[in-house]
């Protein structure tokens, strides 16, 4: 919880410093869910500043572990977060199978967190290939779900694409 209120405010360092502690220190008596999330967060935290590659390496860990644990969620979460990363690496072939994934278990689980970001990166992979109209669509549906999410940063992002797809 630390690590996350240090990651709220933006003090990347110490976000991962105190993650890593707990990951370093507790691995063997935490929970597989709880390290789901831990490598998750620390994926988000990469991304944020711009290493994408680290952030990638973490949400496959947060992935395989979901799967592992059967956390339907967070497969769901992490394929959508994997997509995203491909995305920002111009990996728009793997972006989309992970999207078209992710798509498939939302279907299923409905509007948890994570969906928001799948739809905006099906939204950037249909602006991609100057699907506008599929983009925009995408994109106010990501709105909605970030709102009623209350994830602002989702939400953000996507009034940004929304500027792009008009613009184009």
């Amino acid at each position: 919880n630390i690590g996350t209120i240090y990651a709220h405010l933006f003090n990347y360092d110490e976000a991962i410093r105190r993650y890593q502690q707990v990951l370093d220190d507790h691995d063997e008596i935490l929970d597989e869910k709880t390290k789901v999330i831990v490598y998750n967060n620390l994926g988000n935290i990469f991304y944020s500043i711009e290493d994408i590659q680290t952030a990638y390496s973490y949400f496959e860990k947060a992935h395989t572990l979901a799967i592992h644990a059967s956390y339907k969620e967070m497969i769901a979460h992490s394929l959508a977060q994997l997509s995203r990363a491909d995305i920002k690496l111009g990996n728009y072939k793997r972006a989309t199978e992970f999207a078209g994934l992710s798509e498939g278990i939302f279907e299923e689980l409905g509007d948890l967190n994570g969906k928001q970001i799948n739809l905006l990166n099906l939204a950037k992979i249909a602006h991609k290939k100057n699907q506008i109209d599929k983009g925009l669509s995408l994109t106010k549906r990501g709105i909605e779900v970030a709102k009623k999410l209350k994830d602002d940063a989702s939400e953000i992002r996507a009034y940004k694409l929304l500027a792009k797809l008009y613009r184009d």
